[in-house]
């Protein structure tokens, strides 16, 4: 890939310089043949070098005079012929080239000629050719080093793409004194990107890790109570009990996984709802007494995902009861830009090492986080799947503030 793309660009340089010298070689030839206004110049100093001529032409002290003054002074070889053609005078060097002549008339009558060399101002073809070849050569092998330079961060991005291909999350592109104008924001995009790639892997890794530790707790004392209920020959009543809470806790389990998948793919279903129904359903599920319920009175339809916001509401509420002393209030409220789910529960509040990082994954709060520390961090992630963001903070009479907050699209306000 490297060597086609720095061979493609090498080649299309070294074709636009082959082409662009040879239009200027034509430019340049043209210029200087004998057309257009150029010839128009060369006609009017050969109408006054004949005229010149013609008028000492008879007088031969003042012709030689004349040749010589011009072989002399402008270093052009003169040979001077008669009305026949035959050379009687010479001035200068003999030419190397074929002379231009030029008949000198008088009254109609031609009376001579002079041939006149042009090699003192001539352009040497053999070194022409030189120039250009040199030139060429210069230019192609510059157009080498500038291929490379344009190709180096497109081959820096083919490196790491392939490296993020063969699971090496920790690579980055670093373009260094390349990493200027729209290079460096594709290369910050990649970057972001693989950050993004390396932080999901790693977090679905200790997900993982933590279910596949977690959920063995809750089966391997299913299978205790299974056993004790064959040896009884019936299962008791407590030990149903048991299996029940046990079967329950598994399955809270899967539920978060599976509300944290949607949020991961983002196959969250988004579609308008009711803030209050929601958490009317949400207490029902819980088990709790309706009267917590604190609605305000004002619209509260809003768009989005109703099972990611019940899974939620439901980690809220959990959260509370085991660990927050028992929920006091669910409070709704709505402004023109966003709904807010708000729990407030009885217990001591988060430690202080634990309130601004509860909504961690995996955060295990001192007394208050779930076995496996994903349920607030779930809340926050399906708050900022919905246009809105999380919080904690302590109550000042004793308990705990735990919310969220999901925007409001513009067809819902008013």
């Amino acid at each position: 890939m490297r060597a086609r793309m720095h061979r493609r660009l090498f080649m299309w340089f070294g074709a636009t310089i082959v082409l662009s010298s040879a239009l200027a070689a034509t430019i340049v030839w043209f210029i200087g043949s004998p057309q257009g206004r150029w010839q128009e110049r060369v006609e009017g100093l050969e109408r006054f070098a004949g005229d010149r001529f013609a008028e000492v032409w008879t007088s031969p002290p003042r012709r030689t005079a004349l040749a010589r003054a011009i072989a002399g002074d402008l270093a052009v070889p003169l040979v001077l012929r008669d009305a026949q053609g035959n050379a009687f005078e010479r001035h200068g060097s003999a030419c190397r080239s074929r002379p231009h002549r030029l008949a000198i008339r008088r009254d109609g009558r031609v009376l001579g000629f002079v041939d006149a060399c042009g090699d003192a101002y001539a352009v040497d073809e053999h070194y022409m050719l030189l120039a250009m070849f040199v030139m060429v050569v210069v230019l192609w092998t510059g157009s080498r080093f500038i291929a490379r330079w344009l190709t180096r961060p497109l081959v820096e991005l083919i490196a790491v793409a392939r490296e993020l291909g063969r699971g090496n999350l920790a690579a980055r592109l670093r373009l260094g004194r390349f990493g200027r104008g729209d290079l460096a924001l594709l290369a910050n995009a990649v970057n972001d990107m693989a950050s993004r790639i390396e932080k999901q892997i790693h977090d679905q890794r200790e997900l993982l890790a933590a279910v596949s530790h977690e959920i063995r707790t809750p089966l391997a004392h299913l299978r205790v109570l299974l056993e004790m209920a064959h040896e009884r020959g019936q299962a008791s009543r407590p030990v149903l009990t048991e299996i029940e809470d046990e079967i329950l806790a598994i399955d809270a389990l899967v539920g978060q996984l599976l509300a944290s998948s949607r949020v991961d793919f983002g196959t969250l279903e988004m579609r308008p709802l009711v803030a209050a129904d929601l958490a009317v359903t949400a207490v029902e599920r819980a088990g709790l007494d309706p009267t917590i319920l604190d609605v305000c009175d004002a619209d509260t339809r809003f768009s989005g995902d109703a099972a990611s916001i019940l899974a939620a509401l439901a980690n809220l509420l959990r959260n509370a009861v085991e660990h927050g002393g028992g929920v006091e209030t669910l409070r709704i409220d709505v402004d023109a830009s966003c709904v807010q789910f708000c729990v407030e529960d009885r217990g001591p509040g988060f430690a202080a090492a634990d309130l601004g990082r509860c909504f961690e994954s995996f955060r295990r709060g001192q007394g208050r986080a779930g076995s496996l520390g994903l349920g607030l961090s779930l809340v926050r992630r399906i708050a900022l799947a919905h246009g809105g963001e999380a919080w904690a903070r302590n109550r000042s009479d004793g308990g705990a503030q735990v919310g969220f907050t999901a925007a409001r699209p513009s067809v819902h306000r008013r």
